[in-house]
């Protein structure tokens, strides 16, 4: 009825807050006094501010963190062909547009060309995508139980996929056997069905369950490392023998073309000059006099001098 002029976006740093965090909500209720729920450290500050201000238009504020900026700033910088103002609520609405695909893809697998899944599980309680993206569309994204009077629950939060006929009972993940409940009239229609404290038993054990897979997954990696530092251990163990084999062998070589020299037949020289092997740092010349070693004294064959005659 009455618009407002609309503000001209602004990017601000904002001091440090003077109150300590363990001051922040430190003050305990009066007595008899209600307590909705404690704050979450998320929640410690400025709260998020949505007001009209005009026929379709809407004002925004609130607190974002570096990170959050430094992301704003680069999606201004690649969309500057597109936005060269750097318009923030159209840089939020194309984030939005993007945000909102992948969320509906991961929530009821939506698609723009849905596929028929050609794999099959065993499990029970799996949904297939189809029936997921048939049951969103029939129900309208929206809690399905109605009260006594008739009237539907408006829930559009927390919504998860319901077996009518439960799953102990023989229920089918079909399009007709598949409902969408809010979380609150989902757990209430299963204490229906199996009694609440049966339900608050499973309830603990889930809970249970979820703190120690934590304590389990830091096992698991924990051994994961373990592994892959022995296997690495290993492999550069494997390398090193490797290299000082191959050094060895090449110490060896070196030695054959001069055992060659000598004139020893190629099959002696080289195995002679194996005995090196065990000595590749040794210098060239103490290898050569190792592998003569491996031969014994050469026969030397002297020539006798020729007498000088007279004549008969």
């Amino acid at each position: 009825r009455f618009p407002r002029s609309e503000t001209m976006a602004l990017v601000q740093a904002l001091p440090a807050s003077p109150l300590a965090p363990a001051q922040v909500g430190a003050h305990e209720p009066m007595p008899g006094a209600s307590c909705p729920r404690q704050l979450a450290p998320g929640q410690v500050g400025p709260r998020a501010k949505l007001a009209p201000v005009a026929p379709e238009r809407f004002l925004l504020q609130l607190t974002i963190g570096r990170s959050t900026q430094d992301k704003l700033r680069y999606a201004q910088e690649l969309l500057s062909h597109q936005i060269p103002c750097g318009d923030v609520a159209e840089i939020l609405d194309r984030a939005l547009d993007a945000l909102i695909v992948k969320l509906e893809k991961r929530k009821f697998a939506r698609a723009r060309r849905p596929r028929p899944s050609k794999r099959s599980s065993s499990n029970p309680r799996h949904i297939p995508a189809h029936v997921r993206r048939a049951v969103w569309e029939r129900d309208q994204g929206q809690c399905t139980f109605l009260s006594e009077a008739g009237r539907r629950c408006p829930a559009r939060t927390r919504l998860e996929f319901d077996h009518v006929d439960e799953v102990a009972r023989g229920g089918r993940a079909s399009v007709a056997g598949i409902r969408l409940r809010c979380r609150a009239h989902n757990q209430y229609g299963a204490e229906c069905t199996f009694g609440a404290e049966f339900m608050r038993e499973k309830r603990e054990a889930a809970r249970r369950a979820a703190e120690t897979r934590p304590q389990a997954e830091a096992r698991r990696q924990e051994t994961e490392a373990r592994v892959a530092d022995e296997a690495h251990q290993n492999a550069a163990e494997t390398q090193s023998r490797a290299a000082l084999e191959a050094r060895a062998k090449a110490a060896a070589q070196e030695v054959v073309p001069w055992l060659r020299a000598l004139d020893f037949g190629a099959g002696e020289a080289r195995r002679a000059a194996a005995r090196c092997e065990t000595v590749a740092d040794a210098s060239l010349e103490q290898r050569v006099r190792l592998a003569l070693t491996c031969f014994g004294p050469r026969t030397q064959v002297r020539v006798a001098p020729a007498r000088v005659g007279y004549g008969p």
